[in-house]
């Protein structure tokens, strides 16, 4: 996302998730896209964070906390399950949290 938008790329920033299921479908399509259109369409300042959520002493994060503030007032926040849809099986795949 930093890269995206003209910041630095951090590899310490980064946590394991599924790519498709939530990195694609829900981080980009959703939030990332809209932080990336408030910066550069509507000129706001934007406040994006994502925090991992690990269980016991798991490397892979079961959840993702996102949260979204800009200048002019928009705040919100959601919590992400980091899941695999495999859809030969038709079925959510999880890791052993």
């Amino acid at each position: 996302m930093a890269a995206m938008l003209g910041g630095k790329f951090k590899p310490e920033n980064l946590a394991p998730i599924y790519h498709k299921s939530t990195n694609v479908a829900k981080m980009r399509d959703i939030y990332e896209w809209d932080v990336r259109n408030r910066v550069e369409l509507g000129k706001q300042t934007v406040f994006y964070r994502v925090v991992p959520i690990y269980r016991d002493d798991k490397t892979i994060p079961y959840a993702l906390e996102i949260t979204v503030s800009s200048n002019n007032g928009d705040r919100y926040s959601d919590t992400i399950i980091n899941q695999d849809y495999n859809k030969r099986l038709g079925r959510v795949l999880r890791d052993e949290w």
